[in-house]
């Protein structure tokens, strides 16, 4: 079990969070390595930032912990990234579509397909709320 310092700043999701995340067991992370992290959205793939501290926690405003490091990225995690990031463009091109032929008052900005394929999320732009009764 991790001692309470053994925490890591970890950037993670399309939007570029960061949060403070708990390693599982005795693990221990360098700056820049990919990991792969659970937060409240699902399994994502991360960069470890640096090691928590107070300044950290102060800095993001960090009252909790936002989830676990389950591991290092490996190999197979690699490919798999490029797999969800090829989804993701084969996602944006068909919602664009979607949007055009249904005249949406809507621009699509990005997509993002979790590293754990429980989560897919389409970013918008648009002056007007899009109803259900637009679709």
């Amino acid at each position: 079990m991790n001692r309470h310092g053994d925490r890591y700043i970890v950037r993670y999701g399309v939007t570029r969070n960061l949060g403070e995340f708990v390693p599982k067991g005795q693990q221990t992370f360098a700056r820049n390595a990919a990991v792969i992290v659970r937060s409240d959205r699902g399994v994502e793939w991360g960069e470890v930032l640096c090691p928590a501290s107070q300044r950290t926690r102060e800095y993001l405003g960090a009252h909790e912990d936002v989830g676990g490091i389950l591991r290092e990225a490996s190999e197979e995690d690699l490919r798999k990234v490029d797999e969800v990031r090829q989804k993701e463009r084969d996602e944006f091109a068909s919602c664009e579509e979607y949007i055009r032929e249904r005249k949406l008052p809507m621009q699509l900005v990005d997509v993002e397909h979790l590293f754990g394929e429980e989560r897919l999320i389409f970013y918008y732009l648009s002056e007007k709320r899009v109803t259900s009764g637009s679709w």
